[in-house]
């Protein structure tokens, strides 16, 4: 009788939960804030990725203390610290090398620019979205081509393959491959370029989904590209020139500070400048005081401070001009506008302003340290 009864007590549980369907029990049991398959769906999934990417792509954030001011910046001497930054004057601005400074670069852009971008391009192509597709291409060739600059070589063609060992593209390989990538990016923005909404407004920082805009952005790429190879290849560069020069008068160039690539911060503090006036990290170089103080530049005046007048006699030469107190190092002036905007790319050019063999740059440099 007891196992009868265990049968219909069973029976009539498996009943009551052939009753219950699965939609039902995922109502039942979800909670009123969890992600549902269609809030993923909206916005073609992208999130916050395009957005990271405008920042990230240009600024070095993550850690922009090591990818720029500790790096680039300090080696190209445009910034020197007064600091002891690792203990005992041991750190890369004294030519005593530190591994994890050096492989900040490599990591930050392939984790948080190449990584991304490619994900966005294969999710834009498998939802039929080839403005997007163009989009993530450009802000992955922003990233490598940084880091380019800093290692030479890097892994370009076999990035994103399931392989245990890749193979290093040399620098000529790495800007064919720019070049051809920035010729696809402008074929896709030209193509939509009539189209009265464009889908990218809502996540363009930049320019608001404005493609004429995009399309001087990468004009100007090309222009800033050919200026890189130019003493390697000129009769490269000199192609790549006429190619961006052949779009002046229907795409452009950017010229203007409207046209700037201003990106965006997203709340956060513009990282030179916190380096300057919150840590005390970063001042003007020496390189900076003896270029720009003798030729009385005018943007020393905005860039920076000039020493304190108590340490003047000190600092300064005798001869210095009191009108152009300025030191570099480590008791220079401090960067004292941290305006919420980076110009990577902001002006044409001006290197083909000086060269011969048919370039003619129309005077953009000039032009450009004048609006700057």
């Amino acid at each position: 009788m007891k196992k009868i009864i265990s049968i219909i007590t069973l029976a009539i549980l498996i009943l009551i939960g052939s009753c219950v369907s699965e939609d039902r029990f995922e109502r039942v049991n979800r909670g009123k804030t969890a992600i549902t398959p269609e809030s993923l769906a909206q916005d073609y999934n992208f999130g916050l990725r395009f957005t990271n990417l405008q920042r990230d792509a240009s600024l070095g954030h993550g850690d922009a203390l090591n990818t720029e001011e500790r790096g680039s910046d300090s080696q190209l001497n445009h910034t020197g610290s007064p600091s002891d930054l690792q203990g005992g004057n041991r750190d890369n601005s004294r030519y005593w090398v530190n591994e994890w400074w050096n492989e900040t670069p490599w990591v930050c852009i392939y984790d948080r620019v190449v990584s991304i971008a490619r994900a966005n391009k294969m999710q834009a192509e498998e939802a039929n979205l080839p403005l997007f597709a163009a989009w993530a291409e450009l802000f992955k060739i922003m990233g490598l081509s940084r880091l380019t600059l800093y290692y030479g070589p890097i892994v370009y063609s076999e990035y994103g393959e399931q392989k245990s060992q890749f193979d290093y593209d040399s620098e000529p390989d790495i800007y064919r491959q720019i070049f051809e990538a920035l010729d696809y990016i402008q074929g896709e923005f030209q193509t939509n370029l009539d189209e009265k909404s464009t889908g990218l407004v809502k996540f363009d920082q930049i320019y608001g989904g404005n493609l004429a805009k995009w399309l001087k952005y990468i004009n100007t790429l090309r222009l800033q590209h050919a200026m890189r190879i130019v003493k390697a290849d000129e009769s490269w560069a000199k192609r790549e020139y006429d190619k961006a020069m052949s779009y002046k008068d229907n795409i452009g160039f950017i010229l203007t500070n409207e046209d700037n690539y201003k990106a965006p911060l997203l709340g956060g503090w513009y990282p030179l400048f916190q380096f300057s006036e919150s840590w005390g990290d970063s001042r003007m170089s020496s390189g900076l005081e003896e270029v720009l103080v003798p030729y009385k530049d005018p943007r020393l005046h905005v860039w920076f401070d000039e020493v304190a007048p108590a340490n003047r006699t000190t600092l300064l030469v005798n001869d210095r001009d009191p009108g152009w107190a300025y030191k570099g190092i480590r008791h220079g002036g401090w960067i004292r506008n941290g305006k919420e905007e980076r110009v990577p790319y902001s002006k044409v050019s001006g290197y083909f302003d000086h060269r011969g063999s048919g370039f003619g740059g129309g005077g953009f440099y000039r032009r450009g340290v004048t609006a700057s």
